[in-house]
């Protein structure tokens, strides 16, 4: 069974407007299958 982090945002209104997004949508910034997220010392 693999687990699989999903790193990412929702906007504001003001955000939305400003940038033309959608605030019901989840923008994946990326995808950490191993999650490594940031370096530790067992790399």
């Amino acid at each position: 069974m693999q687990k699989v982090r999903v790193s990412g945002f929702f906007v504001t209104d003001e955000i939305a407007k400003k940038y033309n997004l959608s605030t019901s949508t989840f923008y994946v910034v990326f995808l950490d299958k191993d999650h490594r997220f940031y370096k530790t010392e067992k790399e």
